[in-house]
């Protein structure tokens, strides 16, 4: 997902910009910030409406390239290899209740049950490839990445992301006028 923000389009932006000088670049780079931490947060919210997954599972892939004064350009980039069927809702969920079926697991709007499926001690659940007790299959549910690229949370992600640098540039620009006015 890429993710642009149009700063041409800000009324008073070019005034802002003559009139305070140098300490524009400040203020633009700190609101572009605020902006791309905002991303993150309206990104786990919006993951978690469409997928049952931890926050702290989708938190963990990401990471940030903040803008300076000398760049205003700041990313946010989404890593990370698919995550194990554990993270995603599963029931039963102690190592204690075998079920007889096998283990029911809710990873986008609808639960499913694998047959043959078993925790292991460790956070991984497997399942039996054929009627022997050897061998199993991990099994794993989508990755962060791929969660991110889904349609409705990049839609999501993209309003909030325009709407929230427009408030924080505007925040940062009367906060620069407020000081040079001192």
């Amino acid at each position: 997902m890429n993710l642009n923000i149009d700063t041409d389009g800000l009324k008073n932006a070019r005034l802002f910009f003559e009139v305070i000088g140098d300490k524009a670049n400040g203020a633009l780079a700190r609101s572009v910030n605020r902006t791309i931490q905002g991303v993150k947060t309206d990104s786990v919210r919006s993951v978690r409406e469409n997928y049952n997954v931890k926050a702290a599972s989708v938190r963990k892939g990401f990471s940030f390239k903040k803008a300076n004064r000398r760049s205003s350009n700041a990313s946010a980039l989404v890593r990370g290899s698919r995550i194990s069927l554990r993270e995603f809702g599963v029931r039963p969920n102690s190592l204690r209740s075998r079920p007889k079926v096998g283990l029911s697991v809710r990873v986008g709007r609808q639960r499913k049950t694998i047959r043959s499926s078993f925790f292991s001690k460790g956070k991984h659940i497997y399942r039996r490839v054929e009627k022997s007790r050897l061998p199993v299959e991990k099994l794993l549910g989508p990755s962060i990445p791929q969660m991110m690229n889904n349609e409705e949370v990049v839609n999501n992600v993209e309003k909030s992301a325009v709407e929230r640098f427009e408030k924080n540039f505007k925040h940062e620009m009367g906060r620069e006028i407020q000081r040079s006015l001192k």
